[in-house]
């Protein structure tokens, strides 16, 4: 048996019930890079946009370069695509493989506080890979949501 509960994963359900913002399009400059909350550096990069009709594309990529918590994520698909009215906050989900295999939940925050990447901030969260960046300060790098 299978039951499914907005916006939580449990066991073998799946999220649902998350709806994309129409035409909230977001740009990551591919050098961005965090210090994430295990200590590790970790440097991501992607886009994402959603279409008049709701559909969510992109592509994103995040990897911690260890020593703490080395992972590898690409992801495999951009569900939902949610932004803030004003345009400078932004959620994707969806799924991707972790260190090349399976097929995760992630979330991924962030935050367009000005350009170029001046207080911008980004976190990324895959629970069933136990994997929680923090919200964090870019170090280095840009995020544009229009």
């Amino acid at each position: 048996m299978q039951n499914e509960f907005d916006g939580l994963a449990i066991d073998n359900s799946e999220r649902t019930g998350i709806v994309s913002t129409p035409g909230c399009e977001i740009k990551i400059n591919d050098v961005g890079w965090i210090v994430a909350l295990n200590t590790d550096t970790g440097t991501f990069g992607g886009n994402a946009k959603v279409a008049l009709d709701g559909t969510s594309t992109g592509q994103q990529e995040y990897q911690d370069h260890g020593p703490v918590q080395p992972l590898t994520f690409k992801a495999i698909d951009v569900q939902a695509v949610v932004c803030s009215d004003d345009r400078t906050h932004a959620s994707l989900f969806g799924h991707a493989t972790v260190n090349g295999s399976g097929s995760h939940e992630y979330e991924i925050d962030l935050k367009d506080a000005g350009e170029p990447g001046s207080n911008d901030t980004y976190g990324i969260l895959i629970p069933d890979a136990a994997y929680d960046s923090g919200q964090q300060m870019l170090g280095g790098g840009n995020i544009q949501i229009h």
